[in-house]
C-alpha cells in the first residue's frame, strides 16, 4: 500500500495483507478538475473527530511525481486530516476487504492556472490507464483478478476509449478488457456536457498566463462532438459482446445552478445498462460521509451484486463445467436491441392511450384539496401507508378520470413519491373506456398498454423478460403461412397470460431499484369479467415481495359492491363528498369569462345566490355541474336576467338520466326548421355510437346517419370541421361528441351511453319518429358500407379501417341476434360490382385477402369470411346452394395454403374455427369420397389426410393435394 496519493499515475489505497484472499481489483478514475485524493474525499463539519482505518495519513502530492514521501511531513494537520473522509481508503475495505482499490491521476487540472497542463488527448489519457493498470497487475494471479473501475465525471469517458482500446489492440493492453467486470459511471457525460463551454472560458483566461490550456480534453465533452461520437461508436462494440455490466449514476442537484450532466447524457443507453441517482450535486456525488451515508449504500450495492454474481460465476465453473445454464442465455447486445424494439412495436397501440389524453384537463385550481394531509393520499405516496392500492371511487360523472389524469401529471405526486424512495419513479396509466375499441376496455389492453409504458421509459428492464418474448417471437415465426418470410408480432399475438408473465418478471427479478406508480381508471368500464380483473390487479399488488422493485397502484371507478368489496381495507375517499369547493370555482369561472356583459352588485350577489343553487343539485356531480353550466350562460348570453336563469335552473332536473331525456326532448321542440328528418338523424346517431365496434371519425359518421336517413348519399367533404362539428351538436343535444385525433364520435360520457342502452333513451328518441322504420344500428352500418362500394368507393386507409372493423362485427350481431342472414345482403350486393370494387371489398373491408392459395374465388371467399365470423346461417346457406362447386375449391385451397406452412393445422384452424376443424374433416372425407380416382390412391389419400389432421404434416398435405389432382 503507497503512501502518497500520486497526483499522476496509481495509487494503491488499500490490498489484503494475504495475497490468497485478494479477489477483486477496483479502479477509481477522477474527473474533469479533479484529483485522484480530492475528488473523493468528504470534508467532515469542524470539530467531528473521527479516525482512520489505517494509522498513516494519506498526504497529497499536487506537484510531484516522486513515489517516495513517506519520509516527509505531511501537509496536511492531524486536526484537518480527522475532518475528512477519503472514502476509498476509509470506507471501502470495510466493506470489501477482499478488494485492491487503486487510485489512478492523469493532468486535466486547469482550476491552477499557473500550473501547465499535459498536452495528452483523452485517446492519450486512456492509452496511458491501459499501461499503468498492466504495469501493476504484473503477475499471472494479478492478471486473474477482475476488475471493477468507479470513474467520474470525465473519468468515465477516459475508462471507455481505455475498454474500446483495450478491444481494439492486439498488444499487451489488450488483457485489461477481459479482466474487466464493469463500470460504476457517475455523471459522466456520455452524450456531451453544456458545461463543457463554460470551461472554455477558464482555458481562455490560462492563455494571459501564457501558459498551454488542454482544448482537445474541453472538446471532447461538448455535446455532438466528434470525439464523444468515436469513443461511443467503439465503446458499444464492446457492450455488443454483451460480457460488460453498466452502472449509470445521475447528479439529482444543480451546482451554482446549472445541471453540470443533464439526464439524459448521463446514461449510455445500453440495453443491460442499470441506473441509479445520487442526491448530491456534480462534485458532491463523489464524497461520501460515512458507511450509513445513502449514496455510499447505493454504490457499494452495485459493487457487492457485481463481486457476488462474479464469485457465483467462478463457483459453478469449478464445480459443474459442462452443465448448461437453466435458463436461456440474452443474445449478444446488437441482436438484444433488436428484440427490444420489436417487443415495443408489438405492444404498441395508440388506441390505449387515446382516452387519457381526451380526459379534460382539471379546470384551474382545482383539486388543490388532493394533498391535503388528512385525505392520506400523501402519505400513501410516501410509503408510509403499507397497502400498495388507494382505491378512488365515486358516483357517475363525479370528475374521477380528471382527477387521475390531474394526478398522473402533477409535480407534487413525483415530489411524494420521491419521498418514498429517492430513485427515479416510473409513472404510467391506463383509463378504461367502454365506448371505445376493445384494447380501450379490456385486462389485455391494459397490461399490454402497462407494459409498453414501462419498458419504454425503462429500456433496461427488457433483458429480464426477454425469455417471454423471445417464446411469442418463436410462435409468430413458427405460424408464418409463407415460406421465408417473417411476421411481426403485435399486440393480438400476446395471451393475458404471457402479458402477466413479462410484468411479474420484470417486477421479481430486479435486482436493482425499480419504481413504479400505476394509476388505473374506470374499473366498471371494463369489459369483461371483473373478477378476473380483480385478480389481476390482486397479481401486480404482490410484486413488491421483491425488496428492489416498488409498486403504488392507484385505482379509481364507480362505488360497485364488487369494488367496495375488494378493496374495503384500501385507503381511499369518495371523490363526490370533496368537490363542492371545485364546483363553486368552475361554475363562477366560467360564467365571468364566458358573458361578456359585466354583472352589477345587485347581478354579483344573485349570481353567487345561483352558483350554490347549482352546488346544492349537483350532489358532487361534475358532468352535471357542465351541461347546467353551459345552458345557463346560453341563457344569460341571449340576455336573460339572473332572476329568469335561477327559474331555468329550478326546471333542470338533477338527476343525469333525467337530464338527458330533457336534451332529447327539447330536440323535437327546436324551430320549425328541425324537420321530422332531423328528428330521425338525432335517432340514427344515438343507435349507431351505440352499436359501432370501433368508433366512426366525424365525417363518416354523419355520412352514416344522413344516407340512412334520406337514402341518398351525402357529399360532407366540403364542410368544415366546424360546420360539421355544429351539425352533431345540433342533432343529438350535445349528448355526443368528437375526440383524439381522428375525431371519433362518441358518447359525452359513459353514463349518457348506458341511459341508451339500459335506461329509456331510445323511448324517449323514438317518440316522435311517427313511421320511420326503428332499424338496428348494426344493419345500418352494413348498408351503408354496401351502398359505397355499389357507387365506386375508393376509401383511403383510415376510411378502410373504421369500415373493416365494423363490418364483420355487425354482420355477426344481425344474424345471430336478428335472424337476418347476412349471405342475402353480401351475395347479392357484392357480385354486382365490377371486378376492382369486388376485390377491394375482399381485401380491405372483409380482410379476405387474394392470396395464391384462395386465388379469385369469390365464394370460396365469403366461406372464409362466414367461417371466421361465425356466420353460421349464411355459411349453411352458401355451402347447400353450392356445394357441387365449392367444397373441392375449399379443400383444394387450404390444404394447397397448408402443404407450405410450418403447422399445417394450426394454419387451417386460423381460417377456419378451432372448434370447426371437424367440418373441415368432413369436408376433406367427402371430397375425397367424391374424386374420380382409384380405390388405392383413395385409402392413401385418407391416409396422408390422417398425417395432416393428427401428426400436422405438410409433407402430406402437398401429398394430398397432388394424389386428388388438385394442381
Amino acid at each position: 500500500m503507497d503512501a502518497t496519493v500520486r497526483r499522476i499515475g496509481i495509487t494503491v489505497l488499500y490490498e489484503p495483507e494475504d495475497e490468497g484472499s485478494h479477489e477483486v481489483d477496483i479502479v477509481l478514475v477522477h474527473g474533469l478538475f479533479g484529483h485522484p485524493k480530492n475528488t473523493w474525499t468528504y470534508d467532515l463539519p469542524r470539530g467531528w473527530l473521527g479516525g482512520r482505518s489505517s494509522n498513516t495519513p494519506y498526504t497529497t502530492d499536487m506537484n510531484d511525481e516522486s513515489e517516495e514521501r513517506a519520509h516527509k511531513k505531511p501537509r496536511t494537520s492531524h486536526k484537518e486530516t480527522s475532518r475528512e473522509v477519503f472514502w476509498p481508503q476509509d470506507l471501502l475495505p470495510q466493506t470489501f476487504p477482499q478488494a485492491r482499490i487503486l487510485a489512478w491521476g492523469y493532468d486535466v487540472q486547469v482550476e491552477e492556472l499557473l500550473s501547465s497542463s499535459s498536452q495528452a488527448s483523452i485517446f492519450h489519457h486512456a492509452e496511458t490507464l491501459l499501461s499503468d493498470l498492466v504495469a501493476r497487475r504484473n503477475s499471472v494471479s494479478d492478471k486473474e483478478k477482475p476488475i471493477i473501475f468507479i470513474a467520474h465525471s470525465l473519468g468515465g469517458i477516459v475508462v471507455k476509449d481505455a475498454l474500446s482500446l483495450s478491444n481494439n489492440e492486439k498488444t499487451f493492453i489488450s488483457e485489461i478488457l477481459p479482466a474487466t467486470t464493469g463500470v460504476v459511471f457517475m455523471g459522466t457525460p456520455h452524450h456531451g456536457s453544456k458545461i463543457a463551454s463554460l470551461g472554455k472560458i477558464a482555458f481562455e483566461l490560462s492563455k494571459v498566463f501564457l501558459q498551454k490550456p488542454n482544448l482537445k480534453i474541453l472538446r471532447g465533452i461538448e455535446v455532438n462532438s466528434e470525439v464523444l461520437e468515436r469513443i461511443s461508436r467503439s465503446f458499444s462494440q464492446v457492450l455488443a459482446a454483451g460480457q460488460l455490466k453498466v452502472h449509470s449514476f445521475r447528479e439529482e442537484l444543480d451546482t451554482k445552478g446549472v445541471r453540470i450532466v443533464e439526464d439524459f447524457s448521463s446514461t449510455i443507453g445500453y440495453l443491460n445498462e442499470t441506473r441509479g441517482s445520487l442526491h448530491a450535486n456534480h462534485r458532491d456525488m463523489a464524497k461520501f460521509s460515512s458507511a450509513a451515508d445513502v449514496k455510499f449504500q447505493r454504490v457499494v450495492s452495485v459493487l457487492r451484486r457485481w463481486i457476488q454474481e462474479g464469485n457465483k460465476l467462478q463457483s459453478t465453473a469449478d464445480t459443474a463445467p459442462n452443465l448448461s445454464p437453466a435458463t436461456p442465455s440474452l443474445p449478444n447486445s446488437l441482436v438484444l436491441e433488436q428484440r427490444y424494439h420489436e417487443c415495443l412495436e408489438s405492444l404498441n397501440s395508440a388506441e390505449a392511450r387515446n382516452r387519457v389524453q381526451a380526459v379534460e384537463v382539471a379546470y384551474v385550481e382545482t383539486y388543490n384539496w388532493l394533498f391535503d394531509r388528512k385525505l392520506g393520499l400523501c402519505d400513501w405516496l410516501e410509503g408510509r401507508t403499507p397497502n400498495s392500492i388507494f382505491w378512488i371511487q365515486g358516483k357517475p360523472g363525479s370528475g374521477k378520470s380528471t382527477v387521475m389524469k390531474h394526478l398522473m401529471n402533477h409535480h407534487k405526486t413525483r415530489e411524494l413519491l420521491g419521498t418514498y424512495h429517492g430513485s427515479p419513479w416510473l409513472v404510467a396509466g391506463y383509463f378504461f373506456h367502454d365506448r371505445g375499441t376493445l384494447i380501450q376496455k379490456s385486462v389485455k389492453g391494459f397490461l399490454g398498454e402497462i407494459l409498453y409504458q414501462i419498458l419504454r421509459q425503462r429500456k433496461e428492464l427488457f433483458p429480464s423478460m426477454y425469455t417471454v418474448f423471445s417464446r411469442l417471437y418463436e410462435i409468430c415465426d413458427a405460424l408464418d403461412p409463407v415460406k421465408g418470410t417473417n411476421r411481426r408480432a403485435s399486440i393480438n399475438d400476446w395471451s393475458i397470460g404471457s402479458l402477466q408473465e413479462a410484468l411479474i418478471s420484470v417486477g421479481s427479478k430486479a435486482n436493482y431499484d425499480v419504481n413504479v406508480c400505476l394509476f388505473v381508471d374506470a374499473l366498471d368500464e371494463h369489459d369483461g369479467n371483473h373478477r378476473e380483473l380483480l385478480s389481476t390487479l390482486s397479481r401486480l399488488s404482490q410484486l413488491p415481495e421483491n425488496p428492489f422493485f416498488r409498486l403504488r397502484l392507484c385505482l379509481a371507478g364507480r362505488p360497485e359492491n364488487i369494488f367496495k368489496d375488494a378493496f374495503h381495507t384500501c385507503p381511499g375517499f369518495p371523490i363526490h363528498q370533496y368537490t363542492t369547493g371545485d364546483i363553486r370555482l368552475y361554475a363562477h369561472g366560467r360564467i365571468q369569462r364566458e358573458v361578456s356583459s359585466s354583472f352589477t352588485s345587485a347581478g354579483e350577489n344573485g349570481l353567487q345566490d345561483l352558483i350554490e343553487d347549482i352546488i346544492e343539485k349537483a350532489h358532487g356531480v361534475f358532468l352535471w355541474v357542465r351541461l347546467v353550466v353551459d345552458e345557463l350562460i346560453e341563457g344569460l348570453c341571449e340576455g336573460d336576467s339572473i332572476d329568469e336563469i335561477k327559474d331555468l335552473l329550478s326546471t333542470i332536473p338533477a338527476e343525469l338520466e333525467d337530464l338527458y331525456e330533457r336534451a332529447i326532448r327539447r330536440i323535437s321542440r327546436t324551430s320549425s326548421s328541425a324537420s321530422k328528418n332531423q328528428k330521425y338523424e338525432a335517432y340514427v346517431m344515438f343507435k349507431i355510437a351505440v352499436c359501432a365496434k370501433h368508433p366512426l371519425p366525424l365525417m363518416h359518421f354523419l355520412a352514416v346517419a344522413s344516407f340512412s336517413t334520406t337514402g341518398k348519399h351525402t357529399d360532407l367533404q366540403g364542410l368544415p370541421m366546424d360546420q360539421m362539428k355544429r351539425r352533431l351538436n345540433g342533432r343529438s343535444a350535445g349528448l355526443l361528441d368528437t375526440t383524439g385525433f381522428e375525431r371519433e364520435v362518441q358518447f359525452i360520457h359513459q353514463t349518457v351511453k348506458d341511459f341508451m342502452t339500459n335506461g329509456s333513451g331510445f323511448t324517449v328518441a323514438c317518440e316522435c319518429l311517427g313511421d320511420k322504420s326503428h332499424d338496428n344500428g348494426h344493419l345500418l352500418i352494413l348498408r351503408y358500407i354496401l351502398s359505397r362500394f355499389e357507387n365506386a368507393w375508393e376509401p383511403s386507409y383510415r376510411h378502410m379501417y373504421w369500415a373493416s372493423a365494423n363490418f364483420g362485427h355487425s354482420a355477426y350481431i344481425v344474424e345471430m341476434q336478428q335472424g337476418i342472414e347476412v349471405n342475402g345482403l353480401l351475395e347479392n350486393a357484392i357480385l354486382r360490382l365490377p371486378n376492382p370494387q369486388q376485390l377491394a371489398f375482399f381485401d380491405y373491408i372483409l380482410l379476405v385477402t387474394s392470396k395464391r392459395w384462395i386465388h379469385n374465388n369469390r365464394k370460396l371467399r365469403l366461406f372464409v369470411f362466414y367461417t371466421v365470423h361465425n356466420l353460421d346461417m349464411s355459411r349453411a346457406h352458401l355451402l347447400k346452394e353450392n356445394q357441387s362447386d365449392i367444397v373441392e375449391d375449399i379443400c383444394s385451397c387450404l390444404l394447397d395454403c397448408a402443404s407450405s406452412a410450418k403447422d399445417p393445422r394450426e394454419l387451417l384452424v386460423s381460417y377456419l374455427r378451432s372448434d370447426d376443424f371437424e367440418l373441415f374433416d368432413e369436408l376433406v372425407r367427402y371430397a375425397i369420397s367424391r374424386r374420380n380416382i382409384g380405390l388405392s390412391d383413395r385409402e392413401t389419400a385418407l391416409r396422408e389426410w390422417d398425417q395432416v389432421r393428427v401428426w400436422k404434416h405438410r409433407r402430406s398435405a402437398g401429398r394430398l393435394h397432388r394424389t386428388l389432382g388438385w394442381v
